[in-house]
């Protein structure tokens, strides 16, 4: 019990903290329903865009810095609480540079419970890639839509058989590696650019087998992970949901505050 009781409190002082943080970054909170059509929420964004949407067209106006905290429900798994922050409107570089330092800067005050920077390694995707990628080497827009399919399941080893014929180079792709030989093979194909932050405080890894756990994510994906535990602390990316209504783009993520907890390497409490 004293166990139990010490770890809820360091996680709850971390979501104090997180909170503070967000605000003093003039992002504005907001409070989404619990359950929907009477299924637990699964999903932080559907539910802000859908709160959004509810108001008159002159209420609010966009670009929107936003962020909903709360318990989400993992389907045959277990309820976990978490921080999601949303970045609405119109997408480019600036925003997503933007995102990714205010996840650094997140991460750096997380520092302050023994999260080593060192045990971080985030991983980028980009499901626009992958589709342009797909119609340069040839597939039909039947087999893009499988690749699509079987990485949003985890299928990692129907790959091969999507794939086919296609040169090494577009299989490398698909596997994590740093940034430098990832662009190498990207760019045999594509002619793109990295996201780049500065020192940004984990390694950083490429992946196109990353397209993220929701078919709205339309770009840039990212999940941090942490390679002691093994689990993802903040999973997120561009999004566009079909038929969202007025305020349905954007940029954002969902950290995960139980995953933050179980990296902590030590026991802060205020007194």
């Amino acid at each position: 019990m004293d166990t139990w009781l010490r770890e809820n409190r360091q996680q709850y002082q971390m979501f104090v903290g997180l909170v503070q943080l967000l605000l003093n970054r003039e992002f504005s909170p907001l409070t989404t329903e619990p359950v929907s059509a009477q299924a637990f929420r699964t999903d932080h964004t559907e539910a802000v865009i859908r709160l959004l949407n509810s108001f008159s067209q002159d209420s609010i106006s966009s670009p929107l810095r936003v962020f909903s905290t709360g318990p989400l429900f993992r389907p045959a798994s277990i309820w976990t609480d978490a921080i999601d922050v949303e970045w609405i409107g119109p997408v480019g570089a600036r925003e997503e540079r933007e995102v990714l330092n205010l996840i650094a800067e997140m991460v750096e005050w997380l520092g302050t419970y023994g999260m080593a920077s060192e045990d971080l390694t985030m991983v980028y995707g980009h499901p626009g890639w992958l589709r342009q990628l797909g119609a340069t080497v040839g597939l039909e827009l039947s087999q893009i839509q499988d690749l699509e399919d079987v990485l949003h399941r985890g299928r990692l080893s129907a790959l091969e058989a999507i794939l086919g014929s296609a040169p090494r180079a577009v299989h490398h792709l698909f596997r994590p590696q740093g940034p430098e030989a990832f662009f190498n093979y990207l760019n045999q194909y594509l002619s793109v650019s990295p996201v780049v932050i500065p020192s940004p405080p984990w390694q950083t890894r490429w992946d196109l087998s990353l397209v993220g756990k929701r078919s709205y994510y339309s770009g840039l994906v990212f999940n941090l992970y942490h390679r002691r535990t093994g689990q993802p602390l903040v999973t997120g990316g561009q999004f566009a949901l079909p038929d969202g209504g007025r305020y349905a783009a954007g940029i954002g993520f969902t950290l995960d505050m139980d995953a933050c907890r179980r990296a902590s390497t030590e026991v802060m409490f205020v007194v």
